[in-house]
């Protein structure tokens, strides 16, 4: 259960002898210091990272266009949270990511931001009751930090935007939250869309003379409400629509759930991810096949393709056949699952955002940042070259 705490239930000592009280007290401060809470950021001591092919600074000169990739972000400081904790509020992922466009808006470097689903833990936008406010105020924190930019941003749905309480069905939490969004009148959207129950949404970019595909995809809808029938005609309709623009050689595809992870949600050993959130993995792996079943389709020799998901609550950089898998979905929280993956390149559980930089020359670089606190910033993890 996330956030929970369980800490043991402690007895005091029979006698009562100052040795007994030292002995009973310490262990007491030591019990209290193991049961942190799920969402309190790592130290620099304790991130756990896993680079096997090499460190390599990108140009700094000659970037076109950027895409900032920030996941399961629903549990952002709220002001009352942000009095409390100063220093340490999750706010700081979105301060560094909202900085490093602002710099590229003043560069003049057009960029897009992705937020990669779970918008608003743990049970969506609420139509009543308790928490209504709460989750109204969540969302509006991220809007809020969003319209400090030049930027479009558009949040995708995730599975706590869907999470379905008795009363309330879970598509209308849904809409709640596509409602609130897209009817402000600000750079911020939420896509596909949802009210008209479509699966998916494709925009293009254009700088330069460059052309970039951005494919948005509900995958909680394609895994909770899909009919064999409509999960068929969804994905035929998609690859027509992307077999139809071959002048277009950047594709990024945008899904809550990787196709495969290192973490908690995915398989370890590679392949397919088995999450437990989306009616066991028979779904998932469903959704997996046809997403890599559309990949091969679009892949020719000179194709540039790159997966972006959240979900697992970390920093991911790995190789499929054609194409890259990217998760960031460590806005708020990190895993503290131990990253195993064959296919992994780079992993590293720290909150923290990823950049995707699209370069004059036709090449693709993919940065991951880190955030630790208000006063230290953010920081550089990883660097690499993808095309």
């Amino acid at each position: 259960m996330e956030g929970l705490l369980i800490c043991p239930k402690f007895v005091l000592p029979k006698r009562n002898t100052m040795k007994h009280n030292r002995i009973y007290w310490l262990l007491v401060l030591m019990f209290i210091n193991s049961c942190k809470s799920h969402y309190a950021p790592l130290s620099q001591e304790e991130i756990k990272y896993h680079n096997d092919s090499g460190f390599v600074n990108a140009p700094s000169s000659g970037v076109i266009y950027e895409v900032l990739l920030i996941g399961d972000t629903g549990r952002p400081a709220i002001p009352l949270d942000r009095e409390k904790y100063p220093d340490e509020y999750p706010d700081v992922v979105f301060s560094s990511l909202v900085n490093h466009s602002k710099t590229n808006n003043n560069k003049g470097i057009d960029n897009v931001i992705l937020l990669l689903g779970d918008n608003i833990y743990k049970n969506g936008l609420k139509r009543g009751g308790i928490g209504k406010n709460r989750s109204k105020l969540i969302l509006q924190t991220q809007v809020d930090w969003l319209n400090q930019t030049k930027s479009d941003a558009f949040f995708i749905p995730g599975n706590h935007d869907y999470k379905f309480i008795l009363g309330s069905p879970a598509h209308n939490r849904m809409k709640r939250q596509a409602k609130y969004l897209n009817e402000k009148e600000d750079n911020v959207f939420l896509a596909p869309d949802v009210v008209a129950k479509e699966w998916y949404q494709i925009k293009t970019i254009n700088q330069k003379g460059k052309e970039v595909g951005l494919v948005l995809f509900d995958s909680q809808a394609f895994l909770n409400w899909g009919r064999k029938s409509e999960k068929e005609r969804t994905f035929e309709s998609l690859q027509k629509e992307v077999m139809n623009r071959s002048d277009i050689q950047t594709w990024i595809l945008a899904t809550h759930h990787p196709i495969f992870s290192a973490d908690e949600h995915g398989e370890k050993t590679g392949g397919f991810a088995k999450s437990q959130h989306v009616n066991g993995g028979k779904n998932y792996k469903e959704f997996a096949t046809r997403l890599k079943s559309l990949i091969d389709g679009m892949s020719v020799e000179d194709k540039q393709i790159v997966v972006v998901s959240g979900h697992d609550h970390s920093l991911q950089l790995l190789k499929g056949k054609n194409y890259y898998q990217v998760v960031s979905g460590a806005g708020v929280k990190v895993s503290h699952e131990k990253l195993n993956c064959g296919k992994l390149i780079f992993g590293q559980q720290n909150k923290g955002y990823a950049v995707l930089s699209i370069y004059e020359q036709n090449e693709i670089w993919i940065q991951f940042y880190g955030a630790f606190t208000a006063r230290e910033g953010d920081f550089l993890l990883f660097s690499k070259k993808l095309f």
